[in-house]
């Protein structure tokens, strides 16, 4: 199994755009696109990783949550940059 320790994976750095920079403001919702992408990825990841453990004879309780809750900051994530794309779509 592939450690999910990677801090570089859940704390990526989301580019800011103001809202007199049209192509700027293009750039940052492909951005966002490519970030969720990665995102839904990690959580796949994740979710595989859940799967063995429990798989286990005896599964480590501690891992179990830790995977989970690494996935429940995953879905929070994905929930804010869609509620910012719902937000911009609907100026």
């Amino acid at each position: 199994m592939r450690s999910m320790t990677g801090s570089g994976c859940l704390s990526p750095i989301e580019p800011t755009a103001s809202a007199s920079s049209a192509p700027l403001q293009r750039r940052s919702g492909s951005m966002s696109i490519v970030l969720m992408r990665r995102l839904k990825g990690y959580h796949s990841l994740l979710e595989m990783a859940l799967n063995d453990e429990r798989a286990r004879l005896r599964p480590d309780d501690r891992t179990v949550a830790g995977i989970k809750k690494k996935k429940l900051v995953i879905k929070d994530r994905l929930a804010a940059i869609e509620g910012r794309q719902t937000t911009s779509q609907s100026r």
